[in-house]
C-alpha cells in the first residue's frame, strides 16, 4: 500500500473505488474498505482501493470541533492496509483547495446544494454550512480521484443522501455506494466520536439505539416519534431531533415510500447521531438477532412488519410453517407458542450430527414464542424427571400450546422473512438464506404512478401513466403526448412537483436546450405536473408561419404540376446565347 500526499502521484490510482474519511478510523471504516475491495475485486481490470485521510475544514461550523477532531494518520493508515486498501491520500488542505490561480489547480465545479441539504430541517438546520463544506470536499476528492465507485456509511445517512443528490446534479457517472451502519455488540454505531465518550456517557449512548428500537415497534410515524422521544427523555437525554422520515427525499413520510428513524442528540458533551429503517423488526424478534438482518415474525401473528409487501420494501419471503392450536393451561397468562428450531443439521432422532467443541450430542434448544417474548426451552433427557422450568418454560406451560387430554390440532400459518437486495447482492453472507419447497418469493414491484400534462403547449393534454420500469424522461413524454402544439414556446415549460405532503415547487424547464443536447433530460415522478405554456403572440406569429408554408406550398406544387398549363412549356435552352 503507498500512502500519497500529492496529485500527481496519486495520478496512478485514478478511476479506482473511493472511501472518503476524515482519519480517526475504527472498524466501521474497515468494513467499507473491505466493501470497497470487493467491488474492485468484481471488475475486469481489478481498479485500485483509494481511502482518503482529510480533515475537511469547510464542514465544521464549530471551529473548536476542527481543532479538536483527532488525527492519527499512523494508525489509519495501518487499519486501511489490513483492510485492503491500495492507497491512503492524506492531503493538505493547499493540495484540495489551491488557491485559483495556483500551477496545476484545477478550478472547483460550481455546487448548488440539493433540497436534501437545506430543507429536511436535520443536520443542516443543526450544523448549518456542514452541507456546502461536504459537497465542496466530495466534489474536489471526486475530481482528484475520478472514482468509477465511492462508498459511504449509511450512519451519516442524511449525508449519503445529500452526497447521491450532488452526483446525479453534476452529471458524474460515478457510483454511490452504501454500507449499512456498523455497530458495537451492544449496538452502539460507531463513530470516531465515540472514544471521547466517559464510561458513563458511553452507557448512556445506548439510549439512542435503544429509542430507535421503541420506535421500530410503532405502527404509525406519529406514534414511532412519540416512542423514541419517550425513551430518550427516561434516560434523562433531550434529543435534537427524533423523526421519521421518508428514505431518500427524507420529507415526511408517505404511504407506501420506504421510512427511517433518524436521532441526534448530545450525550456527555458529545453530539451522536444515528438512524435505522423505519419499521424494523416485529417485536419479538428472538434475542441475538443482529441489526438488519432478515427476521421472522411470530407465526401466529402473521410475523410481517406493516412494510413486508408495500412499495419501498426490498423483497419478502413467505415460509409456510407447522403451528398447533389446543387450550393452554391458564389461558390468561400463557399464549400458544410459535416454533422456532435452530437451523443446525440433526439427524432423525433429534441429536446434533456432527458437535462442535464444548457441546453435547444431545438435542438442541428450540426458540419458542411464548406470552409476548422468544424463549429458549431445552428438551428433558431421556429417562429423566423434569423438574420445575427445566424446559425454560413457565410451570405448567405445554409447548405446544394445547392441553394434556385431546391432541393438538395442526394449523398451516405463515411467517415472513424480509432479506434487503442491496447487501445480498454485496455477497454478505447472513442474508444468503437457504429456501425451502413451498416457499413463495415476492418481490414488490417499483411504485408506480402518473403524470398530468396540461397547456396549450402540448398537442394531447391529459394523464400519463408511468411506464412499468418507473423511468419516463420528459422527451419521451412529449412524443407520447403528439409533440408541442404550433403556439408552443418550448423554452417555458414548468415543472410543478410535490415536495411532502403539504408543499409543492414549480421550476422551468428548457425543452429546447433539452432537445438540442445542451442540457440533460429529466426523469419525471409520479404527480408531477407539466404545463407546456405560451404567450399572446404565439398565436399570430403561428398563423403567419402557417400562412407561409401554405402560400410556399402552393406555389411548389403549382409549378411542379401545373406550370406548363398556366405558363407555357420552360423555354429551349438552344435560344440562349
Amino acid at each position: 500500500m503507498r500512502i500519497v500526499h500529492e496529485q500527481g502521484p496519486l495520478r496512478e490510482f485514478r478511476t479506482g473505488v473511493l472511501v472518503p474519511t476524515m482519519g480517526a478510523l475504527h472498524e466501521g471504516h474497515a468494513a467499507l474498505i473491505r466493501l470497497a475491495g470487493s467491488i474492485a475485486r468484481a471488475e475486469p481490470d481489478r481498479p485500485p482501493v483509494v481511502v482518503t485521510v482529510f480533515v475537511n475544514p469547510t464542514q465544521f461550523n464549530d471551529p473548536r470541533d476542527f481543532t479538536t477532531y483527532p488525527r492519527t494518520l499512523e494508525a489509519d493508515c495501518a487499519l486501511a492496509e489490513r483492510a485492503g486498501a491500495d492507497c491512503v491520500f492524506a492531503p493538505s488542505v493547499e493540495e484540495v483547495y489551491p488557491p485559483p490561480h495556483a500551477p496545476g489547480g484545477a478550478p472547483e465545479r460550481p455546487i448548488d446544494l440539493p433540497a436534501a441539504a437545506t430543507h429536511p430541517g436535520l443536520e443542516d438546520a443543526h450544523r448549518p454550512g456542514h452541507f456546502a463544506g461536504v459537497c465542496r470536499v466530495c466534489s474536489r476528492l471526486f475530481d482528484l480521484t475520478d472514482p468509477r465507485a465511492a462508498v459511504f456509511g449509511e450512519k451519516d445517512w442524511q449525508q449519503l443522501q445529500v452526497v447521491r443528490a450532488m452526483v446525479r446534479a453534476q452529471g458524474r457517472t460515478l457510483r454511490i455506494v452504501p454500507h449499512e451502519t456498523v455497530r458495537e455488540p451492544d449496538g452502539l454505531a460507531m463513530s470516531s466520536r465515540n472514544v471521547r465518550l466517559s464510561p458513563e456517557a458511553r452507557t448512556r449512548a445506548l439510549s439512542l439505539w435503544a429509542a430507535i428500537r421503541a420506535a421500530q415497534g410503532e405502527t404509525s410515524p406519529g406514534a414511532a416519534e412519540a416512542a423514541g422521544v419517550r425513551s430518550l427523555r427516561g434516560a434523562g437525554i433531550v434529543p435534537e431531533y427524533f423523526v421519521v422520515r421518508e428514505a431518500e427525499s427524507l420529507d415526511a413520510p408517505r404511504a407506501g415510500r420506504a421510512c427511517r428513524t433518524l436521532v441526534a442528540a448530545a450525550v456527555g458533551g458529545v453530539r451522536l447521531i444515528d438512524n435505522a429503517p423505519w419499521p424494523g423488526p416485529p417485536p419479538g424478534t428472538p434475542p441475538g438477532t443482529p441489526p438488519g438482518a432478515p427476521h421472522e415474525g411470530p407465526g401466529g401473528g402473521g410475523g410481517a412488519s406493516p412494510a413486508a409487501f408495500g412499495p419501498g420494501s426490498d423483497g419478502a419471503l413467505v415460509r409456510s410453517v407447522l403451528a398447533y392450536q389446543g387450550t393452554p393451561t391458564n389461558s390468561s397468562q400463557i399464549e400458544p407458542p410459535i416454533e422456532l428450531e435452530d437451523s443446525r443439521p440433526r439427524s432423525p432422532t433429534g441429536p446434533i450430527v456432527t458437535p462442535q467443541m464444548g457441546e453435547s450430542n444431545t438435542p438442541q434448544s428450540r426458540w419458542v414464542f411464548l406470552n409476548g417474548e422468544w424463549v429458549q426451552t431445552f428438551p428433558t433427557a431421556p429417562g429423566a424427571q423434569p423438574g420445575p422450568g427445566a424446559s425454560g418454560l413457565p410451570d405448567g406451560a405445554d409447548p405446544t400450546g394445547g392441553g394434556t387430554d385431546a391432541p393438538p390440532a395442526a394449523l398451516v400459518t405463515q411467517r415472513v422473512i424480509e432479506v434487503p437486495v442491496a447487501p445480498l447482492l454485496q455477497g454478505v453472507a447472513q442474508y444468503n438464506i437457504v429456501i425451502r419447497p413451498g416457499d413463495v418469493i415476492s418481490v414488490p414491484s417499483p411504485p408506480q404512478g402518473v403524470i398530468y400534462v396540461s397547456g396549450p403547449g402540448i398537442q394531447r393534454p391529459g394523464t400519463y401513466n408511468l411506464p412499468f420500469s418507473g423511468k419516463l424522461t420528459l422527451q419521451r413524454l412529449v412524443a407520447s403526448a403528439g409533440g408541442l402544439s404550433a403556439v408552443a414556446i418550448p423554452e417555458r415549460v414548468d415543472l410543478v412537483r410535490m415536495i411532502g405532503e403539504n408543499r409543492q415547487a414549480t421550476i422551468r424547464v428548457d425543452y429546447k436546450a433539452i432537445s438540442a443536447g445542451t442540457q440533460p433530460d429529466i426523469l419525471l415522478k409520479p404527480d408531477d405536473l407539466l404545463n407546456f405554456g405560451t404567450n399572446f403572440w404565439a398565436t399570430p406569429a403561428a398563423v403567419i408561419r402557417n400562412g407561409f408554408r401554405m402560400s410556399y406550398g402552393f406555389g411548389f406544387l403549382l409549378d411542379r404540376n401545373f406550370g406548363n398549363d398556366v405558363f407555357g412549356p420552360p423555354p429551349d435552352d438552344n435560344n440562349f446565347n
